[in-house]
């Protein structure tokens, strides 16, 4: 729960190893959870840049740029974790929830629909699919 400490530690770690992708992603991370998303945005870009294929950080940036109201930079950020991921429901829920606040309702139902078809232990997701969907 002490993102702000986890960045300090992270930040030591990273410059140890300034080309693990997974120190940046959980400096991103911290940095989201710390209500940091700019912060987050740059940690997560230096993920992609030292792994490009890593999903997690194109959730962190998407969810980073969603806290600042940049949805269609969150959408393109979600979509490209989408395809094939494990974290492909999330990245659906958080589509749909982009194309809310843009007003494209059938595109958030779309993508609504996309993420009620996996399967998921996380009950959080599960709500969210379930609220979606009007029950």
């Amino acid at each position: 729960g002490d993102y702000k400490s986890a960045m300090k530690y992270y930040s030591q770690l990273t410059v140890q190893d300034k080309n693990d992708a997974s120190f940046w992603l959980s400096m991103a991370q911290a940095a989201l959870g710390a209500d940091l998303p700019r912060q987050a945005i740059i940690y997560s870009k230096k993920a992609l840049t030292l792994k490009p294929d890593m999903a997690q950080a194109y959730l962190v940036s998407g969810s980073a740029h969603y806290k600042n109201s940049e949805y269609k930079q969150a959408i393109d950020d979600f979509g490209k974790a989408i395809d094939g991921f494990a974290d492909a429901q999330f990245g659906w829920l958080m589509t749909a929830r982009c194309y809310e606040r843009i007003g494209n309702a059938e595109r958030a139902k779309a993508a609504y629909e996309k993420a009620s078809q996996f399967q998921t232990d996380s009950e959080l997701q599960k709500l969210l699919v379930k609220s979606s969907q009007g029950n």
